[in-house]
């Protein structure tokens, strides 16, 4: 039992590690657990085992998953990613690419268990994601809150803001959406310490969690990644749907968020500037001329002559600051007279004067 780690009765914290490529005949071919188990910003990947090939939650024991991702295990039997028994709960944190050659890819829920989910994220593993063996087992629980799960099954117990890729979980609550469009991306590094699958623009986690659950603990306003999460329209999932401003040039000026911020100092030199932002989040663009150059105003989703601009992130969004060279004063200048010019000049006065001297010097008849 445990292939990785094998926690006997004792209270283990584990933070920022990677329990890889390990293996058990019996159960948890990554950790096996019968103590009191803490898992945080960390992976669990590419193990194997009976039952439980990442994990294994023995009867009777507490194992608390958060920021953490489990991936690519398997089990001959039940629960490719985790086997649980007793008390699991998992926040901000990725199941996923798991398989069970009986079922159960993701996890396995079964005797005595009680299972508690808030913004996780349980997709991609062999069908189905999530068994609640023996629903009519009332010892035997599964809380699901602001998660995404792409299978069930078995009913789970909906507290809200939930998504199920099918209608097999059961969900009840008028938060919570079945046969919803997950539109996930592949587990991949979309930033923070462990894998994680980023929701599409299509996907209905955006904006569906619980505002409450997302800025409570043990969620505290933040994802997976430890990015922000939205305090207007917070996801459902391990992951906080983000949306991308981006900001270029043209001329002589530069462009900063003010309060510093992601986008600083963006100049028709850096090229496209771009950052990140939760929805409904509100960024101060400030655009400043260089010298002898004015700003000649915003385009794109950006509008407008003056300097300042907020932008209101409710979708992806593009701005363009435009600055033109200032007109130069125009120089009227007289050309200076040469020597032969005055010469000519003299001659042409002299010429003058003698013929109005004949002029006036003619007698009358």
């Amino acid at each position: 039992m445990g292939g990785g780690i094998y926690n006997y009765s004792g209270a283990l914290k584990l933070t920022n590690i990677v329990v890889s490529d390990n293996s058990s005949t019996v159960g948890g071919g990554g950790i096996y657990n019968d103590g009191t188990l803490m898992l945080n910003n960390s992976t669990v990947s590419d193990n194997s085992a009976d039952a439980g090939g990442g994990v294994y939650n023995a009867s009777a024991r507490t194992l608390t998953m958060t920021n953490s991702t489990v991936s690519g295990n398997s089990a001959r039997l039940h629960g490719g990613g985790i086997y649980n028994s007793s008390t699991l709960s998992l926040t901000n944190s990725t199941v996923s690419g798991n398989t069970a050659q009986s079922g159960s890819g993701g996890i396995y829920n079964g005797n005595a268990g009680a299972l508690s989910m808030t913004n996780a994220t349980l997709a991609g593993n062999s069908s189905p994601d999530l068994r609640n063996n023996n629903p009519g087992n009332p010892q035997l629980t599964a809380e699901l809150t602001n998660t995404i799960v792409q299978s069930c099954f078995g009913a789970v117990t909906d507290n809200g803001g939930n998504l199920d890729g099918g209608s097999a979980c059961g969900l009840t609550a008028a938060t919570s959406v079945s046969n919803a469009t997950l539109d996930l991306g592949a587990l991949a590094d979309n930033g923070g310490p462990t894998l994680t699958m980023l929701p599409g623009a299509s996907s209905d986690a955006f904006g569906n969690g619980l505002l409450t659950v997302c800025a409570a603990p043990p969620v505290n306003g933040l994802d997976q990644r430890g990015f922000t999460r939205s305090t207007v329209a917070c996801s459902s999932g391990a992951v906080e749907h983000l949306f991308a401003l981006t900001v270029s040039v043209t001329g002589n000026g530069s462009v900063s968020e003010d309060p510093a911020g992601l986008i600083d100092d963006c100049t028709a030199t850096t090229g496209i500037c771009s950052g990140t932002y939760t929805v409904g989040a509100s960024v101060n663009l400030v655009a400043t001329p260089a010298p002898g150059y004015d700003f000649d105003g915003w385009s794109g989703n950006c509008s407008g002559l003056l300097r300042e601009t907020a932008v209101v992130m409710s979708e992806h969004r593009a701005c363009t600051a435009q600055f033109t060279a200032q007109p130069q004063p125009y120089a009227i200048t007289q050309p200076v007279p040469t020597l032969d010019r005055w010469v000519l000049l003299l001659l042409g006065l002299l010429a003058t004067g003698v013929a109005f001297r004949r002029l006036g010097g003619r007698k009358q008849s």
